[in-house]
Order: structure tokens, then C-alpha cells, then sequence
């Protein structure tokens, strides 16, 4: 069984942070659903939405947080998702 996630991230832009969130999932056996990103170019602001499922997690808690190369300044969250909830959050 598996149970869907929604993570947001948000940190200064940098080459391969969607390759690190795609990785992470992947690693750890999800399939990724849907995925949003931007960078805010007035200050390199980089913005990223992924909800996914995560096989084995029914009723678990959240999965963990990525490995580095996660920027020190990096903002993230992960939230169960339901179809009853807002999976947007930005």
C-alpha cells in the first residue's frame, strides 16, 4: 500500500535541485504525480511542488527529509495528501 505526499521546497536557485528531488523519490521507490517549479528572478528564489506516492507508507509517518546537497538556506515541508485537501500550497 502506498500513501500520497505533497513536498514544497523553496531555497536560493542552484543547478540540480529538481535532479535531487527527483533522485530522492526515485531512491526511495515513489512515482512522482505531478510537479510545479519556478525561480522568482527578481531574487534567485527557486520554488518547487511535487506531490508523489511513496510505496509502504499507509498509515506512516511522513517520509524523510532529502539527503544534501540541500542548500543550508532550503525551506521544505512534506504534508500527506488526500483528494479532500488543497494540494497547492503556493
Amino acid at each position: 500500500m502506498s500513501s500520497s505526499f505533497v513536498l514544497t521546497l523553496s531555497c536560493p536557485d542552484r543547478p540540480g535541485l529538481v535532479f535531487a528531488v527527483t533522485r530522492w523519490v526515485a531512491e526511495a521507490g515513489g512515482n512522482i504525480l505531478d510537479s510545479q517549479q519556478f525561480t522568482d528572478t527578481s531574487d534567485s528564489e527557486f520554488f518547487l511542488r511535487v506531490h508523489f506516492d511513496m510505496p509502504g507508507t499507509q498509515g506512516a509517518d511522513e517520509p524523510s527529509p532529502p539527503s544534501p546537497p540541500w542548500p543550508t538556506s532550503t525551506t521544505w515541508s512534506t504534508a500527506s495528501w488526500s483528494p479532500s485537501a488543497p494540494c497547492a500550497r503556493w
